[in-house]
Formats: structure tokens, sequence, C-alpha cells
């Protein structure tokens, strides 16, 4: 997982982690201490009591970076329009990060719905594998 695309991109899960594909998963989880660090450097706040959950400033949002995964090789973005979920609370608008971490996940990250909403996933169970393209809106 790569963070920007610059002279000193951020990086996480380095030597390799486990990446599963959960459509009954609405963000992207993975461990906490990665996902509090890659939501600091996206500028993005804990809120406090939600287990892993950040928010982030909305003006901010279209100054942030990319994030990308690399699957076997392949690199696939998210733009921060497709990792922050925008969301209203009452009257104010929230810009809730599309990462949330858990404490009892080592080197697994689950990519639900907000990597969904951006790729097309094919489940190819017979080949015992699993398809990813751009999805289009």
């Amino acid at each position: 997982i790569q963070i920007g695309n610059g002279d000193r991109p951020s990086a996480f899960c380095t030597k390799g982690c486990q990446a599963i594909p959960d459509t009954g998963t609405a963000l992207i989880v993975g461990p906490m201490k990665d996902v509090v660090q890659l939501n600091n450097k996206l500028g993005a706040i804990p809120v406090k009591g939600s287990k892993g959950m950040f928010v982030i400033d909305c003006s901010k949002v279209s100054r942030l970076p990319d994030v990308y995964f690399i699957l076997n090789g392949t690199k696939l973005a998210l733009s921060s329009k497709e990792y922050i979920v925008k969301m209203t609370n009452g009257r104010r608008k929230v810009c809730v990060s599309g990462f949330s971490g858990r404490k009892r996940l080592e080197n697994q990250w689950i990519l639900g719905d907000v990597f969904i909403r951006a790729y097309y996933t094919l489940f190819d169970k017979g080949n015992a594998r699993i398809g990813f393209a751009k999805a289009v809106h």
C-alpha cells in the first residue's frame, strides 16, 4: 500500500500482506498501527470512542494524494474522491476516511465497499482467483 507517487511516497505492507475483498465490509480495514499512520499522513483525526474510525476536514479532500494498492504487481489507485466517504450529520457535512483500523488484524487488509466501488471485482471460484478492473460509473 502506497500513499502518493512523488519523490517520497509512504508505504505500508512493504514485506507483503494479505488482501481480502469483502462486500460485507463498508470501509477498507487494516491493522490499527498501519491505519493510524496512514490516516496521519492524510491529516485525518480519530473519532473518539469509534474503535478505528477517522474524519478529515472536507475542505482538504480535493488536495489529498492517491492511495495505491499493489496486488500481485498491479498498481490500483484510489483517489481521495473514492476513499473519502461524505456523510451528513444533521446539517453538517462530515468526511470520513475510508481506512479503518482493527487491533486484531496483522498483515491483513479487508478491501470493503470503498475499494469495491472503485474496482469491479470478479470472484472466479472455479479457477481460484479474483480479478479487478476500474469501475465505470
